[in-house]
């Protein structure tokens, strides 16, 4: 008899992919089928479609295929499922019930280290081929000494924070590069004095229509591509874009 654990992400796009990779590793360590219901709302208005190939070793849920075809309310009410949400996956564990759901932002329980869960994220980070023709629009301007920044304001970053590593990365490389992010359009004026060496994605949107969301998703995988990286410390965009990269180089979080 089969039993699942299904991801139900919340948040915006790093939680996310945070919850969906920790739950992915989860379901494996358990051996319990995986599935996904990446729903739009709740800080994210795009669909998994909307973002991502569905070429995945997992599948995407639906009441017909992960919950063979009973209402997932009724298996909770008779107890067949059990749903863990918000903080709670941090005590996730494998049970009798058919169904786990886990259903927050978070990671779940210790399923939450770079080792582990890189091969996880590389899987479902596979970007739509518009969005991917973004990404390499940019990373055709990206040299061997490439320094990712990204600065989100409500958890403390900032320019003045980033600078240090910045002008000591300018000094250290002369073919030095600096791709930023941000969240707050304004803290852009700051990187302008950097010129030439200042990459940036054209952007339209900044906030959690499909749209932004995709710029968002091409941001995050231009931010992980970089050689070294600076991000903002409590930000999951920053720790997820952290995880999925693979240089051996320096990355903080301030």
């Amino acid at each position: 008899m089969s039993k699942y654990l299904i991801a139900w992400p919340k948040n915006g796009l790093g939680d996310r992919l945070k919850l969906t990779a920790s739950a992915w590793a989860a379901a494996d360590s358990m051996d319990r089928s995986f599935a996904i219901r990446w729903i739009a709302g709740s800080g994210c208005d795009a669909n998994w479609h909307d973002l991502f190939s569905s070429i995945l070793p997992v599948f995407l849920g639906d009441e017909d295929r992960c919950y063979e075809g009973y209402n997932h309310k009724d298996l909770l009410h008779i107890g067949q499922l059990k749903r863990y949400t918000s903080q709670e996956v941090n005590h996730i564990r494998d049970s009798k019930h058919k169904w786990i759901e886990a259903c927050a932002g978070y990671f779940c329980n210790g399923w939450n280290y770079k080792s582990l869960l890189q091969p996880y994220l590389k899987q479902l980070v596979a970007p739509l081929p518009h969005i991917e023709e973004k990404i390499n629009e940019v990373l055709s301007q990206f040299t061997g000494n490439t320094l990712g920044i990204h600065i989100r304001r409500r958890y403390g970053g900032s320019f003045d924070k980033a600078r240090p590593k910045i002008e000591e990365f300018i000094d250290t490389y002369q073919d030095a590069r600096i791709f930023v992010c941000v969240d707050n359009p304004q803290d852009m004026n700051d990187f302008q004095r950097y010129g030439d060496r200042l990459l940036v994605l054209d952007q339209h949107r900044k906030d959690r229509s499909i749209e932004g969301l995709s710029e968002a998703l091409a941001d995050f995988v231009l931010l992980s591509r970089c050689n070294e990286m600076s991000g903002t410390k409590g930000s999951s965009f920053s720790e997820m874009a952290e995880m999925l990269n693979d240089t051996k180089r320096e990355i903080i979080l301030i």
